[in-house]
């Protein structure tokens, strides 16, 4: 492992509290302590709780459970696709490279679609944090947004760093259960 110095990695802790004073959030909290991004979404959402009505506060959480949610899916579509890509193409296709082929197209289109959701519902997050008088800075953390340096500006940097953010939510919580035993 190499030494990267004095810079905080993504899943310190260090300097953070616990993430109990939306107690809806309570089950979350060893997953939001340990991961940064989670961390600053929910402590700007604590610095003016009481300041958002009560629907408000409902659509916020309802909006965090998504991101979870959809970030739970995504990983699960992603490691079925890797599995069936590794996989000899008769064990799940007919005995055929083509149905292997049209299987590992259609698993890719959901993998594709379950990405988007997660985009999304940090997007949605964002944008209504924002609306709700809300500090959404965590968006423009370049740990899950970076500015698109390709010429079609598709985004791909930031769908990777997306990407790479929800393998680590997984192994926060991997670790977290590991703990748990």
């Amino acid at each position: 492992m190499t030494d990267t110095g004095p810079e905080k990695s993504i899943g310190s802790s260090e300097g953070k509290e616990e993430a109990a004073e939306i107690p809806e959030l309570d089950k979350y909290a060893a997953l939001i302590t340990a991961d940064d991004v989670l961390w600053e979404m929910t402590k700007s959402a604590k610095s003016g709780w009481s300041n958002i009505s009560k629907e408000q506060q409902k659509e916020l959480l309802s909006h965090f459970e998504a991101i979870i949610d959809s970030s739970h899916h995504y990983y699960s579509v992603y490691q079925q696709l890797n599995k069936m890509v590794s996989s000899p193409h008769d064990k799940y296709s007919e005995g055929t490279a083509d149905g292997k082929k049209e299987l590992i197209g259609r698993l890719d289109s959901g993998r594709r679609a379950a990405h988007n959701a997660v985009i999304d519902s940090l997007n949605i997050m964002s944008r209504r944090m924002k609306e709700f008088g809300l500090n959404n800075s965590w968006r423009g953390d370049d740990r899950i947004y970076t500015p698109d340096s390709s010429s079609d500006g598709s985004g791909e940097g930031t769908r990777k760093k997306i990407a790479q953010w929800v393998f680590h939510l997984h192994d926060i919580e991997v670790g977290l259960e590991r703990e748990a035993e």
